[in-house]
This record gives structure tokens, C-alpha cells and sequence, in this order.
């Protein structure tokens, strides 16, 4: 018998094509494409509703408990950044129907070369004073490249180990200035988180950040177009273990595992107990798999 998945599969590909079609279109065009729209988006959820019932995401449903986050907008680095997009009227108003449906997908990372046995490991959510210490000392011992998503007022607050993280060869990406749901924000907002964080990392350790991920994974159209407008490139993933999860280790292990794929990304979190218990055996597995861990650069080079 056939999954939802299987069954709505090529009704799903085709309107989905449909969908992206219209909906990465520049906002000017958006009253025009909004009548032939409808009927897609209709069909659409139509086909989606078994896949998402029966498959809905993990991240997701955590991401509840982890978001929304309040906006940091009291913060100095923030308010400097806002004023800097407000002020710049030409670039607030343009920038958003500027970005073309080929820029927003050029600045979108889902997989590495699906031919290469190659993985990501990517760590939301830090720096954290009482755990990311102990994360790069593990990732050290298991020499693995990975990239960490750093959270901009929790970076600001800890730029010593900002720097440690740098020093000991990891890639930093872009996690939002307050860890907010980013798609109840406005898009002058939106920049402002992203843009306010550049600058946090940047003043620490000399280089800005080439990709971002929005927290809790929370993301449509205008939060890619903001990304893109701030010179990231949004990353996702292949495989969400729910590290976050209370399911214990060797669920979350045995997830991991089965999700491996060649050009895959991993999520995972600075602080989740269940990465420290399953991460030496995660890499050790993965690697008589035949993988090589490498950087987010790495990945899209090949």
C-alpha cells in the first residue's frame, strides 16, 4: 500500500511548480498573479494535508516551544541597524522587488552534490558559556569541520568564545539578532535581525557571515528575499534528528543514521543534550560509511 507521500507525490511536484512560479515573483507583480494563484494554493494544501498530518515535522513542532523569542530591539547593535535600514528609504522600499526569483533560489542551500559522500554538521543556538566550550572540545578530538549558527545578542554577550570558535577553524552563520519568529516580522525587521548580526560577528572576528538559518527553521518569501538582501544565503537541511527532543539517545542516534544522504546537511543544537551522547558515534558511524565532514563552503564548491 502507498504512503501519502508516495500517492501525492507527482500532483505535489507539479503544483508546486505552480506555486513557486507565482509566489517568488517581485511584489509589484503580486495583485496580477493573485487571481490565477487561489485555485493552486487551494489545490495545493489539498494534496499536502495526508503528507502533513502524517509526516509532520519534528523541528517544527519544537520550534513552538523555542519561538517566538522577544524582539531585542533595545539592543545598541540592533537599533544601529535599524536605523541604518530605515534611514536608507531607497533600499527598504526597492530592495524587497528588486530580488529576483533566480537570486532568492541562488541564495538558497538545501543539499550539497547529491553524488559526493559528503555532510555538513551544522549547531543552531550558540555561543553558550556552559555548553559550547564542551562541543568545540568534542569537535576537536573528532577533528570534523562544522558550522555554528550563532544567535546575535547571545554572540554579543560571549565574544570570547565567538573568537574561539572562529580561532579553532569553524564556519559562523548568521541565527538572528533575538532568536524571533521571523515571519511575524515586518521586512525592515527582518533585515534589521540579519543585518544587526553581521555586524556583532563581524566586529568580533574580522569576517562576515555568508550564510544564515532563521530560527526555529521559520521562513516564507520575504525572509529569504531579506537574506538575500543582506548578502546570505539561507541554509536548511536533510536531516532534523530533533536533538531538542525528550526521545533519548539512541532514538535520536538511530534518526541521524537513517537520515544520512550524500550532500547532506544535519541540524543539530549547541546545548542539546543528545548531540554530546550521540555525536563521537554519529561521526564515527558516518565515516565507515564511507563520509567526510566538511564546511558549508566545502559542500557548495563541489
Amino acid at each position: 500500500m502507498m504512503n501519502p507521500d508516495e500517492r501525492t507525490r507527482p500532483l505535489v511536484g507539479s503544483l508546486f511548480r505552480a506555486w513557486q512560479s507565482q509566489v517568488l515573483i517581485a511584489p509589484v507583480d503580486r495583485r496580477k498573479a493573485a487571481g490565477s494563484l487561489c485555485p493552486v494554493i487551494v489545490l495545493l494544501l489539498i494534496a499536502l494535508a495526508p503528507i502533513a498530518l502524517a509526516q509532520a515535522s519534528l523541528h517544527s513542532r519544537l520550534a513552538k516551544g523555542l519561538n517566538p523569542e522577544p524582539l531585542l530591539d533595545g539592543d545598541p547593535y540592533w537599533r544601529l541597524a535599524a536605523r541604518e535600514v530605515s534611514q536608507d528609504h531607497i533600499y527598504l522600499d526597492k530592495s524587497e522587488a528588486a530580488i529576483s526569483k533566480s537570486d532568492v533560489l541562488h541564495h538558497l542551500l538545501r543539499h550539497g552534490n547529491t553524488a559526493r559522500k559528503q555532510l555538513a554538521l551544522t549547531f543552531d543556538d550558540g555561543p553558550n558559556p556552559r555548553y559550547t566550550p564542551a562541543l568545540l572540545a568534542l569537535l576537536k578530538s573528532l577533528n570534523v569541520k562544522a558550522t555554528f549558527f550563532l544567535v546575535g545578542h547571545m554572540a554579543e554577550a560571549n565574544p570570547e568564545l565567538v573568537k574561539q570558535i572562529a580561532t579553532d577553524g569553524y564556519e559562523i552563520g548568521n541565527h538572528t539578532f533575538s532568536h524571533a519568529k521571523m515571519t511575524g516580522l515586518t521586512y525592515g525587521q527582518i533585515l534589521t535581525e540579519y543585518r544587526s548580526t553581521n555586524e556583532v560577528l563581524e566586529r568580533i572576528t574580522g569576517v562576515e557571515p555568508k550564510y544564515c538559518r532563521p530560527s526555529g527553521g521559520d521562513f516564507d518569501v520575504r525572509v529569504l528575499r531579506g537574506a538575500t538582501a543582506e548578502g546570505l544565503t539561507t541554509v536548511l537541511w536533510t536531516d532534523d534528528p530533533g536533538d531538542y527532543s525528550n526521545a533519548g539517545a539512541n532514538t535520536v542516534l538511530h534518526k541521524e543514521l537513517s537520515r544520512l544522504s550524500n550532500g547532506g546537511i544535519i541540524l543539530l543544537h549547541d546545548g542539546a543534550k543528545n548531540t554530546m551522547a550521540t555525536l563521537r558515534e554519529l561521526v564515527a558511524r558516518a565515516r565507515a560509511e564511507g563520509y567526510s565532514f566538511v564546511t558549508l563552503d566545502q559542500l557548495r564548491s563541489h
